[in-house]
């Protein structure tokens, strides 16, 4: 799996090519130009020791070369983080999309400490294996092949070919032998961090249960638990990283000593010698970083797992091109079943047709579903068993975005925005002029948007009544001018003149329509039909 995920990280940064092979190269010559500072600081000391006048061009030639490194480190920074930044603004954007495919049903059933930690540190971690791991592992296979190959040239070939092997060695090898363990370690605090997230997380939404029953003292055991696994965790880890840390200072020593036994027994000039032994101690950085940037790897590899999960979860959607938008369409509930989490409430087999340009009222008791089918209707929830199907197509197969395009779920629950009133019926689409107008007028609202100041009247909190609202948030969504309308309980706080005024005019608005009327306020002059325990009366 881990092998998998490391594939699929390389070819998501297949786009930014160009900027990570730029970081690559400045890695490179950025550590060529170390060792070159190493090897010029060794002659220059061998000829301070030898009481030999140093020339002048070391000097510039040490000043140029860490001009050179410096801008090298500044490119490398710059454009690995360039692309750690687009991949990871990619992430997030893919993961927003993935998340608004599935219906918020699936997204409430996710625990809010998996999908913010997704969002947020996921993402965030996944920055170390573009900015901090790709390149240096490059570098970490290049580099001790131009060390090696230097030091041949200086010296002979055998104590370059040790260098090289040593040096890929303690990248490598060293890495190897360490990092599975602490990735084992690191992924057990990094499951047992998310379980205390959302311990944490149910104990603050749940705290006056917990008060009420007695339970915050079970609550803060189990946090005290994870508290304690985590450090157990984090112990494992830092012992090997320990163990780590020791073994790769103990391997350096012996090979930074066995090429300075053979350059000192090859009896070459001193500069040659010192330039050698500078080239071998400044070619250890690049091992040495690669060795310990293994907790980010890590971190990295199994932040992006659980992100690939959730984006490849979200499963394969039609986007509604197949509608026949423009036209009312006939639903039909086959036999649906759904049941709200923790609970019993929801539908038990419901079978109903709606058909295309008719108007249906659904009444019934509280609790016996009602507001489950509009929710079902906008993909707010899918049904567990059984089918919604609007002209042929299976609701489930639509996206969420293109369903609510066609249909129109008005709910007295909604909510407004801090605005004026044309904002709050508009939010931000552009409407035919005249059609704020007419929509007022429709649903009775006219002369009370008058009295408020007009259309552009800032809406106060708690201005409107309840029964404005409701028609305040009928009017948005007659300017929809969608095919279908689902209205729940919008007239419930009307009064009776209000509401007959209101019905009438919706009739002539929503002609042509299916509309499904859910109320406990009757209309008999249309087709009715009556839900009980989640399914049709009788």
């Amino acid at each position: 799996m881990k092998r998998s995920v490391t594939r699929r990280l390389l070819r998501e940064a297949k786009g930014t090519r160009r900027p990570l092979i730029v970081s690559a190269l400045a890695r490179i010559v950025g550590a060529c130009a170390r060792m070159a500072i190493f090897a010029l600081g060794f002659v220059l000391v061998g000829c301070a020791v030898a009481g030999k006048a140093p020339r002048l061009q070391l000097g510039v030639a040490l000043v140029i070369t860490g001009l050179v490194r410096a801008g090298c480190s500044y490119l490398e920074h710059y454009s690995g983080h360039l692309v750690a930044f687009t991949m990871l603004a990619g992430l997030r954007v893919r993961l927003y999309v993935a998340l608004a495919k599935r219906a918020p049903a699936s997204i409430s059933e996710m625990d809010v400490a998996d999908v913010l930690p997704s969002a947020v540190r996921d993402i965030d971690r996944v920055e170390a294996f573009y900015a901090h791991t790709i390149v240096p592992r490059i570098a970490a296979v290049v580099v001790p092949v131009l060390a090696g190959a230097a030091v041949m040239q200086l010296t002979g070939f055998t104590a370059g070919l040790i260098l090289c092997v040593g040096l890929w060695a303690s990248a490598f090898a060293l890495t190897a032998l360490t990092e599975g363990q602490i990735a084992r370690a690191k992924q057990g605090e990094l499951e047992v961090r998310s379980e205390l997230s959302r311990e944490l997380t149910r104990s603050r939404i749940a705290l006056a249960e917990l008060l009420s029953n007695q339970k915050q003292d079970e609550a803060l055991t189990r946090i005290t638990n994870n508290g304690e696994q985590i450090g157990r965790a984090l112990e494992k880890a830092e012992r090997w990283k320990g163990v780590r840390g020791a073994v790769g200072l103990c391997w350096d020593a012996f090979l930074l000593i066995t090429v300075a036994g053979m350059v000192a027994s090859m009896q070459q000039s001193l500069p040659q010698t010192s330039a050698a032994l500078g080239l071998a101690v400044g070619s250890l950085a690049s091992a040495t970083a690669l060795r310990e940037g293994g907790e980010g790897r890590v971190a990295a590899k199994e932040s992006a797992r659980r992100l690939f999960a959730m984006i490849d979860n979200a499963g394969e959607q039609l986007d509604g091109d197949d509608w026949q938008v423009g036209v009312a369409p006939q639903i039909v509930f086959d036999q649906v079943y759904f049941k709200y989490p923790k609970t019993e409430r929801g539908l038990k087999g419901l079978t109903l047709t709606l058909h295309p340009g008719q108007y249906t009222c659904l009444s019934g008791p509280s609790g016996s579903g009602k507001s489950t089918i509009g929710a079902l209707l906008a993909r707010a929830w899918d049904p567990d068993k059984g089918g919604i199907i609007v002209d042929g197509i299976y609701l489930n197969r639509i996206s969420p975005q293109a369903v609510r395009q066609r249909i129109c779920v008005i709910s007295q629950d909604g909510s407004l925005i801090d605005g004026t009133v044309a904002d709050n019926l508009k939010l931000g689409k552009q409407v035919p002029g005249g059609a704020l107008e007419k929509v007022l007028k429709v649903v009775a609202l006219e002369e009370d948007v008058a009295a408020l100041g007009g259309l552009q009247a800032h809406l106060r909190p708690n201005q409107l009544s309840g029964g404005q609202k409701q028609r305040l948030l009928l009017a948005r969504g007659l300017l929809m001018d969608a095919d279908a309308y689902v209205l729940d309980e919008v007239t419930s706080h009307l009064d009776e003149a209000t509401l007959q005024t209101v019905r009438a005019n919706l009739r002539g608005a929503l002609h042509g329509k299916t509309v499904l009327e859910i109320t406990h306020r009757v209309d008999t002059t249309v087709r009715h039909v009556e839900l009980e325990e989640g399914a049709l009366k009788a």
